[in-house]
């Protein structure tokens, strides 16, 4: 992608004018590299999460889980048999990835280049436009999938079995003297043992960042809202410079 040829320009060009069809408002495409590198970047990240949450999903609203039901609106029916609900949606998603990493692969080959601008480098803009047209329909799909979907709480709870708590106990164990290594062993001659703690205080005993109990999540938002101002003082920039 380039901001203008090399060679810097001396005119004070209208862009509501040049390049726009008559009557409809203009469309600047010129973004500098380091933009045009965050957004690819952002978009394939942002993808890849929808990916793994929709695989999650996809695996624990299967009968054999059945710990979250989807929103109705996220499923389709069958043309032969009246009881199913295909997770349809939430499988595109898993697959809505794989087109922006497919456009990052095309766009590495084209940027094999020596410095300078290339007429290859138009080839760029498809794309990219194409996988952040892609990420943002998809990403648009997330918000009320996430907040229509319904938890079968007592089913979820009945699913943790004493064994998951194994590693908290030699961490226990540990922390209170016992050598891990002792503590380790002590646990695994009786790992069906009955745990000492409910799954909400193991959680809550978690303090790694960005683990089940210590998630950033201001430390996110304020990440967001730096990047929400950054893009808002560009597009003033932007529209000063009109």
């Amino acid at each position: 992608m380039k901001k203008c040829d090399v060679v810097p320009q001396k005119f004070h060009i209208r862009k509501d004018v040049v390049g726009a069809p008559k009557g409809s408002p203009a469309i600047s495409l010129e973004i500098n590299f380091d933009e045009y590198l965050v957004s690819r970047n952002v978009s394939a990240q942002s993808l890849l999460d929808v990916r793994r949450l929709a695989w999650d999903l996809s695996l624990y609203t299967s009968a054999e889980f059945a710990f979250v039901k989807l929103p109705k609106a996220y499923t389709t029916g069958s043309s032969l048999m009246p009881n199913k609900k295909n997770p349809d949606v939430i499988e595109l998603l898993r697959a809505a990835a794989a087109v922006t990493l497919g456009a990052q692969t095309e766009i590495a080959g084209i940027l094999s280049l020596p410095s300078g601008y290339h007429r290859d480098l138009q080839g760029t803009k498809g794309p990219l436009l194409r996988a952040m047209r892609h990420g943002l329909l998809a990403l648009a799909l997330v918000t009320r999938l996430v907040r229509d979907l319904a938890f079968d709480h007592a089913r979820m709870r009945a699913a943790i079995t004493p064994e998951m708590f194994a590693t908290d106990r030699a961490l226990d164990l540990a922390r209170a003297g016992t050598p891990f290594r002792d503590a380790y062993r002590a646990v695994k001659k009786d790992v069906d043992a009955a745990p000492a703690n409910t799954p909400e205080a193991s959680l809550l005993a978690r303090v790694s960042p960005g683990g089940t109990a210590d998630l950033r999540l201001s430390e996110i938002r304020g990440r967001l809202e730096q990047a929400r101002s950054a893009i808002a003082r560009h597009r003033d920039c932007h529209a000063a410079t009109e």
